[in-house]
């Protein structure tokens, strides 16, 4: 499983010219069927638990990252 988390991270840093992620996240879809891998959307639950996490982390995506069960059928 793959967290949207992670596209969005390499679609801003593209954005900002800090990745050339382009080739990679026009083929985002391929890669992950290659992988046999699915995409972990982001809820809300996702958002409410990572701003709650005690850790002094500050970045969004890590948290995001931390704060999604490692599979569907996780509470």
């Amino acid at each position: 499983m793959i967290s949207a988390a992670s596209a969005w991270e390499i679609a801003i840093k593209t954005r900002l010219g800090r990745l050339d992620g382009e080739p990679l996240l026009s083929a985002w879809s391929d890669i992950v069927a290659a992988l046999t891998a699915t995409d972990i959307p982001i809820d809300a639950h996702d958002a409410i638990f990572a701003s709650r996490l005690t850790w002094d982390h500050r970045d969004p995506f890590d948290r995001i990252l931390v704060a999604q069960p490692p599979d569907e059928t996780s509470p």
